[in-house]
């Protein structure tokens, strides 16, 4: 039996475990998911029995409430993001604001399982939504007028990474 494996582990400051180290073995994929108090952490990883390349990424939650939406900035030049939703995390809320009348669009796709993508008011009441069946890529457009908006990436059962792409145009001026 191959004993080779890479162990994970996220620790706080102090150097102690955080939450359940992850042990895979060579080319499986491993995951922390976990809610953090404001703090400084550390992830260890490390091999036993083999050599080997790694690819990480840290990213935050964006939230899934009008109150802790991560605020993204929306442009002329599409802005891409990219996460995931499904499981004990919902849904992901992001907050953006225009300065004047604009054509807004998203796009969400590269899904691996369903997932729905709203667009909300100020106040969280929906304006717009896709709903498309299983792993179809979901789009909005809209006319925006100046204020506060909100996108939110609902996930409907297994995990599936994302990539949500916006952008806002202004009107051209004669």
């Amino acid at each position: 039996e191959d004993s080779s494996r890479i162990d994970t582990v996220l620790l706080n400051a102090s150097g102690q475990v955080v939450d359940e180290p992850i042990y895979r073995r060579g080319g499986e994929d491993g995951r922390i998911n976990r809610k953090l108090e404001a703090g400084t952490y550390y992830v260890k990883v490390t091999g036993k029995g083999v050599t080997s390349s790694y690819q990480m990424r840290l990213s935050k939650d964006p939230g899934s409430k009008l109150g802790n939406a991560q605020f993204m900035p929306v442009t002329a030049t599409p802005q891409i993001w990219k996460d995931s939703v499904g499981g004990s995390d919902r849904a992901d809320m992001y907050r953006f604001d225009l300065t004047g009348s604009n054509s807004f669009s998203l796009n969400l796709k590269g899904l691996k399982a369903n997932a729905d993508v709203a667009l909300l008011d100020s106040s969280g009441q929906m304006m717009q939504s896709s709903r498309r069946f299983g792993k179809q890529d979901e789009a909005i457009g809209a006319t925006l007028e100046a204020g506060t908006y909100y996108v939110k990436v609902i996930g409907r059962g297994r995990d599936t990474n994302y990539q949500l792409d916006m952008a806002a145009i202004p009107p051209v001026k004669d």
